[in-house]
């Protein structure tokens, strides 16, 4: 199961004016779909380079994570699921999903 604070997450979308609802919703989703060797992820709020609202979502995996074929296809699936759902649904922030190892 992978971990995150939510009152991180909270703390984060009000830096940035993000509501409290839709912090908990990104939240909840990647929590839902965060398996695997995700142990960890974070989320942030912020404006991307076009300056459009965004939403980071960070999948952290051990930093010595033997990548296989398998396993980052796995990776980028449960990354492509989050991303998908968010766009499915409308979500006012484009979500940028990326996979990265804890330092």
């Amino acid at each position: 199961m992978a971990n995150s604070s939510l009152n991180e997450a909270i703390n984060e979308a009000k830096r940035f004016g993000a509501s409290v609802e839709e912090a908990r919703h990104v939240h909840d989703l990647v929590k839902a779909n965060a398996t695997g060797d995700i142990r960890s992820f974070e989320v942030k709020f912020g404006p991307d380079s076009t300056d459009s609202i965004a939403v980071w979502i960070n999948l952290f995996v051990d930093k010595d994570f033997p990548p296989s074929r398998a396993k980052l296809s796995d990776l980028n699936k449960i990354a492509d699921k989050i991303r998908s759902e968010l766009l499915r649904e409308n979500f006012r922030y484009w979500p940028y999903v990326a996979v990265r190892s804890d330092m």
